[in-house]
């Protein structure tokens, strides 16, 4: 399969932004990353030349909320790096055809899991992060969240080895869990209306 061009999967991904009107997108926001991506289509790779307003490197990330069937429990997964629990994610690739393949990529490669039912018309919530939210590894990350669930309760979790993954109650999330999750997993829940 061919990769395709930048230009052509941030076209693919402003058709995806513009899909995401449900009540967890501020129209604001969304309108920030489509103005981006028609600037800086390159934005979408971590190697693009897109730059935030301190000058630091600014693209685009995706991250998946992985809910159970019975949307109680979601799946975290531990970041070496940062040394919390964190939802999957990660940066795009240029192979990849579209924001939501690079979710579901991400969950497969942070957590085994396959087969996710995408919850919503696109990403459920857009979370600008700035260069101090990004473990100081790279600029400014503009993240696409898209809320998935997976079939049955609680299927059981194969990440690529050296990656932990556990599923995690709602409202009891494990110690080491990074501040700003607790308050993402109710913005999804609000966005989908749980």
């Amino acid at each position: 399969m061919a990769t395709p061009a930048p230009e052509a999967l941030a076209r693919r991904a402003a058709e995806e932004l513009r899909a995401a009107t449900g009540p967890g997108i501020d129209p604001e926001i969304r309108e920030d990353y489509l103005r981006l991506l028609r600037a800086a289509p390159s934005a979408l790779l971590r190697e693009g030349a897109a730059r935030d307003h301190e000058g630091g490197k600014l693209h685009l990330t995706v991250s998946a909320v992985i809910l159970d069937d019975s949307l109680a429990r979601t799946v975290l997964v531990f970041h070496r790096k940062a040394g919390v629990w964190v939802q999957p994610g990660g940066h795009i690739e240029a192979a990849d055809a579209s924001l939501e393949a690079v979710a579901r990529r991400e969950a497969l490669e942070e957590t085994g899991l396959a087969d996710l039912e995408r919850i919503g018309d696109g990403p459920a919530l857009l979370i600008p992060h700035g260069p101090a939210d990004t473990f100081g590894s790279c600029g400014s990350h503009w993240d696409a969240v898209f809320a998935l669930r997976a079939p049955g309760a609680q299927p059981a979790l194969h990440p690529e080895a050296g990656s932990d993954a556990v599923w995690a109650p709602l409202t009891d999330l494990p110690p080491g869990t990074a501040e700003d999750i607790a308050p993402l997993l109710a913005d999804v829940q609000a966005a989908l209306g749980i």
